[in-house]
């Protein structure tokens, strides 16, 4: 089968085997994690086979392609630590603005004799009078 590119299945499939490499190591100088790298290789090959029908022909053309999908994939990368990153941070100021009850004298004691109970009861207990959960 010949796709659109002139590239048949087999031509392809060489051509990512060798690229693939080359890929990794952009990946792996463009951040830090090697797992993450992997990770983004293999998002970029994914992309390159749903692809393949649009690839440049010739070989410096198609690996020029190759490397333009592997930057969009690294950039949604990006992207997407940013937003971890800002969601995070929401959380962290949220939890410091809300009050803290004031400690109690024996909160340690009361911790430790619900700790003691049976699983199921201390559960309950946790969910009704520091979860906020209503008994009927």
């Amino acid at each position: 089968m010949r796709a659109a590119s002139g590239y048949d299945e087999d031509q392809f499939a060489a051509l990512v085997k060798e690229v693939a490499p080359d890929l990794l190591a952009y990946f792996e100088r463009r951040i830090t994690d090697h797992a993450e790298a992997a990770d983004l290789l293999g998002e970029t090959l994914l992309v390159l086979w749903r692809r393949a029908s649009v690839a440049p022909s010739g070989q410096e053309g198609a690996r020029m392609w190759m490397f333009g999908i592997a930057r969009n994939v690294l950039s949604n990368y990006h992207r997407g630590v940013r937003r971890q990153l800002r969601l995070a941070d929401a959380l962290r100021d949220e939890l410091l603005r809300t009050v803290q009850p004031a400690h109690e004298e024996h909160a340690d004691l009361v911790v430790e004799a619900v700790h003691s109970l049976p699983p199921d009861l201390s559960e309950l207990i946790r969910l009704v009078h520091w979860d906020g959960f209503k008994t009927r």
